[in-house]
């Protein structure tokens, strides 16, 4: 399953959100909020994995597998793509307009991808891992 490591990349991706901060202040609450989905997120995927230790909740978590799957899949994808993003923030030739343009991409890929925002994209995949965790105790 390796729940902890895409609980470890989602933290990793909350972390890089952090650079726009400083150089795009207008979009720093919604960046707070996007970090804020990741760690949930992080979370609700190590709560699955310290589940899937206990073989008591083997049977649970058998049950949610598929959807667990599905959920965790397009969650890597979805954070490989906005390390591609982030990969544009390095090197000499990066100045402030480069993190606005950057993030102003990034939010015009995802929108083009699904008519979501990241935002909504990062809720939806929060509130499916919420709801698996919640299945997965019972």
């Amino acid at each position: 399953m390796a729940l902890r490591t895409s609980a470890e990349n989602a933290e990793d991706v909350a972390a890089g959100f952090t650079m726009f901060r400083g150089p795009v202040p207008e979009i720093s609450s919604e960046v707070t909020s996007l970090i804020a989905d990741l760690y949930a997120i992080s979370s609700s995927l190590s709560i699955l994995d310290d589940l899937g230790k206990d073989y008591r909740r083997q049977l649970n978590l058998a049950r949610i597998q598929p959807d667990l799957s599905m959920v965790q899949a397009s969650l890597k994808y979805t954070l490989e793509d906005i390390v591609n993003f982030f990969g544009r923030l390095s090197g000499p030739a990066v100045v402030p307009d480069t993190y606005k343009h950057t993030w102003l991409s990034l939010s015009r890929f995802f929108w083009d991808e699904s008519r979501f925002t990241l935002a909504t994209r990062l809720a939806k995949y929060k509130a499916m891992l919420r709801e698996l965790s919640e299945m997965a105790k019972e």
